[in-house]
């Protein structure tokens, strides 16, 4: 892990969850919404790398694999994300967008 501002926390995601933020960004591209769209996800991987128990809101707990599940929104995008209990890791669930 970095010192200092660097990144305390890990933000991991899967394959299919980038692919499938990919098209949302293309999607919202061809509407003329790239500028917001972007600022949204930066924003929300910043708070995740930077304090991910702050953002968001619980919703619920994985106890087998250590995690706490959370909820947050940046408009025009909502995230799930787990943040592991032991590790600074955080893993990316999915995004959805709000219309």
């Amino acid at each position: 892990m970095a010192q200092g501002n660097g990144p305390k926390y890990a933000v991991h995601m899967a394959q299919q969850t980038r692919l499938h933020l990919q098209r949302m960004h293309i999607e919202a591209d061809q509407a003329g919404r790239s500028a917001r769209f972007v600022a949204a996800v930066r924003h929300i991987i910043n708070q995740l790398q930077q304090d991910p128990w702050a953002f968001g809101e619980p919703t619920f707990r994985l106890p087998g694999l250590k995690l706490q599940v959370h909820t947050a929104a940046r408009l025009p995008l909502v995230v799930d994300y787990g943040i592991h209990e032991e590790r600074p890791l955080v893993f990316i669930r999915g995004f959805k967008t709000l219309s």
